[in-house]
């Protein structure tokens, strides 16, 4: 009788923790980092520009963050002006790269930069007017285009140029993020289990083809695909996985490789035959990960 009572309580408690997990998994945030370039008439101002930049990420953040996305404040911590006009000219030669970059710097799943430029004239009457034209564009850590562009053009007057500036950094603060959080919350590439996989090195046909099945059984991944080879260089794939976290699948991968060398090269796991000499045993032994980001794995063979 009590041992009965037991299995039912156990059961309703495993239930219980099962629900609750499942509930964490679909309600995991977005993490995102808001990064805000500034110009006044296409050139850098230089000097006191850390009050533009927060009160333009401030007014984006405030939407994203009341629609549930996980906020990263590129501004709340170290923050050098000299270094941040420096990424200004690196986001405007390769803005997937940079974005790319800044999802590692601050472990986010999405940058999303912005452009501003800001022009000022005074009337004849000695009103101030300002216009600020916004441009907007964001990747994943995976260098992918989330697909939210935006561009807008406010203006404002008032007799004080500083509250006019005010002012318009506001609205077009206000109506960008509202607008990137209405986007982005649509967007459902960013909640399905796809990620990129990269093999970097010297790598050939056959070792591309190898790492691919051993990625195509590994625990959690359900598909493999490989969507671009280049020889000596670069092997890619785009891998739908079982809801695995992904550091966890990282573990998988590496230990299955590592039972496939423990096995000197004679290996089945779900049907799957894996034979090999000592030759490309060696070679599996030099593939190691270098990274793991929130949307890719950057494995690398190393010589």
């Amino acid at each position: 009788m009590k041992r009965n009572i037991f299995k039912q309580y156990l059961c309703g408690f495993l239930s219980f923790c099962s629900l609750f997990i499942s509930f964490s998994m679909a309600t995991a945030q977005t993490r995102i980092v808001v990064i805000p370039f500034y110009e006044e008439n296409n050139q850098l101002k230089k000097g006191d520009m850390n009050r533009h930049y927060r009160r333009i990420s401030g007014f984006i953040n405030n939407h994203l963050v009341s629609n549930e996305f996980e906020v990263i404040n590129p501004f709340a911590l170290n923050w050098k002006e000299d270094e941040f006009n420096v990424l200004l000219k690196r986001s405007r030669k390769d803005s997937a790269f940079f974005c790319k970059e800044m999802c590692r710097k601050y472990s986010t799943d999405i940058a999303y930069i912005l452009w501003l430029d800001l022009k000022k004239i005074t009337s004849p009457d000695n009103f101030c007017k300002v216009k600020v034209i916004l441009e907007g564009q964001g990747y994943d850590s995976a260098s992918r285009d989330v697909g939210v562009y935006i561009v807008e053009n406010i203006q404002t007057i008032n007799p004080d140029c500083y509250l006019a500036i005010i002012e318009a950094e506001k609205k077009v603060a206000s109506l960008t993020g509202e607008k990137l959080a209405n986007q982005l919350k649509n967007k459902s590439t960013f909640t399905e289990n796809t990620l990129n996989i990269r093999l970097e090195g010297d790598i050939s046909p056959e070792i591309s083809e190898i790492f691919g099945k051993i990625l195509n059984v590994t625990k959690g991944v359900s598909e493999a695909k490989n969507y671009r080879f280049k020889i000596h260089s670069v092997s890619m794939w785009r891998v739908s996985n079982n809801e695995t976290e992904l550091f966890r699948l990282n573990s998988n991968i590496t230990f299955l490789i590592k039972q496939i060398i423990h096995s000197n090269g004679n290996f089945q796991k779900n049907g799957v035959q894996f034979q090999y000499d000592s030759k490309t045993i060696e070679r599996l032994k030099s593939i190691k990960c270098k990274d793991t980001s929130s949307r890719e794995i950057l494995f690398v063979l190393e010589k």
